[in-house]
């Protein structure tokens, strides 16, 4: 009877153990199954060029604390250039290594950034090689992973034209000389007075290039430079000019304008006299500003200050929508004329009256009339002073006379004997 009794409570204590070890294993099954993982890789585009630099994202999603996380990715190193990444991958000839041990940041996700570079036309996957290991933070269980890959396709990159020439440059009644050459970038036309504007039809060798005409508006007597700028699709620019003419109004000049030193036939051939106006087209090339009439000049900044005439200050003006220095009368609200500092193609150097009514440009000439009002100012400030050393004169004079009779009625007296209180 005791020994039955021994056997049943062995019995019942095995069973009791065996029903707790079976429930904790099913439990650590359960929640092992239960758990688990994904890795997904993400850009934003999968169809590039040579030379593009672009991003890839691993993402990794569970179901769980992600405590451990490792893989290793696999891509084309011919076709792309792995640039930098997260701290957390390394790097070798085509085989990216993540591993993550983070214990502070627990989520149940992650993400790494890899940079890289299109080396060359071509494709290339990022794939997952072998088994990726991913841990659960509370058990510390691998999970179950599923994982894709990333296809890329790298195309070659469009080469740019560097052709900025024209195939063809007509223009509609208007002859040009010489006859157009793609090599020649120079040529005149006379237009007839009528004619504001030329129907200019430019044709770029390269169908991609962008033409730009410039100064083709509202043409005026006298030169106008029409600018054809063409500019390859890398950036290059040719530019086409038409130096196109219209006969120059003839402008009257007062006379108290003509210098009369005898000197006005000696100015040099491009100076622009008073007698012979222009109407004005401003340019900017190589970061200087030129004004051009019948000729063309550099404007500049004026360093001797003395040279201005009286009662002028600097300021900036805007000429045809172009901003320069430009010098006026400080008294003046409203300036008609300012005065410009340039330099003719020989590198001479002199101020220059702009009209901004009429938009004409002539050298500047000091009028005679104010050198002639300081002349008659001089002469009669001597006159003046000549008449005050007269009338002293005269005055004196007088005084002696008046002394001198004195002293000849008195001698006189004397003579006839006459007393002195007689006398008076």
């Amino acid at each position: 009877m005791k020994k039955y009794l021994l056997i049943n409570k062995v019995l019942t204590i095995s069973i009791i153990f065996s029903i707790i070890l079976s429930t904790a294993l099913i439990n650590n099954t359960i929640h092992s199954l239960a758990s688990s993982a994904s890795v997904s890789f993400y850009t934003e585009k999968t169809q590039m060029e040579e030379g593009e630099v672009f991003y890839v994202y691993v993402n990794i999603n569970s179901s769980s604390n992600i405590g451990y996380f490792e893989t290793s990715i696999t891509y084309n190193s011919e076709v792309l250039e792995y640039i930098e990444g997260s701290s957390k991958i390394k790097s070798s000839d085509g085989l990216l290594t993540i591993t993550d041990n983070d214990q502070v940041n627990i989520t149940k996700q992650k993400k790494y950034v890899m940079k890289f570079r299109a080396k060359t036309a071509g494709n290339s996957e990022f794939v997952i090689r072998d088994e990726v290991k991913v841990l659960d933070y509370d058990s510390n269980l691998e999970m179950s992973v599923a994982s894709t890959k990333l296809a890329i396709t790298i195309a070659e990159s469009k080469k740019l034209s560097d052709n900025n020439k024209l195939t063809s440059l007509i223009t509609e009644g208007v002859t040009l000389y010489p006859e157009f050459d793609p090599d020649i970038t120079a040529y005149n036309a006379e237009i007839k007075g009528e004619i504001s504007k030329i129907n200019i039809n430019p044709i770029a060798q390269d169908l991609n290039a962008k033409i730009e005409i410039i100064g083709n508006e509202q043409l005026n007597y006298g030169l106008n430079i029409i600018t054809i700028s063409v500019t390859s699709e890398i950036g290059n620019v040719k530019q086409y000019t038409i130096n196109a003419t219209k006969k120059m109004q003839e402008t009257v000049t007062s006379q108290e304008e003509i210098p009369t030193d005898g000197n006005s036939q000696n100015n040099t051939n491009d100076e622009i006299a008073t007698n012979n106006l222009s109407q004005i087209h401003l340019t900017k090339e190589d970061n200087k500003t030129y004004i051009q009439g019948n000729y063309r000049y550099e404007i500049l900044e004026l360093e001797d200050m003395s040279i201005l005439p009286e009662g002028y200050t600097e300021r900036k003006t805007l000429i045809n929508d172009m901003e320069v220095t430009s010098y006026v009368k400080d008294n003046l609200e409203q300036n008609d004329f300012i005065l410009l500092y340039a330099a003719n193609q020989y590198n001479e150097k002199s101020l220059y009256q702009y009209d901004t009514t009429e938009k004409t440009i002539q050298r500047y000439l000091k009028p005679i009339i104010i050198k002639e009002n300081a002349k008659s100012t001089f002469n009669d400030e001597s006159n003046n002073d000549k008449l005050n050393n007269n009338t002293m004169l005269i005055v004196a004079l007088l005084g002696m006379c008046i002394i001198l009779s004195i002293i000849s009625l008195n001698l006189f007296a004397k003579s006839r004997g006459i007393k002195d209180d007689e006398f008076i």
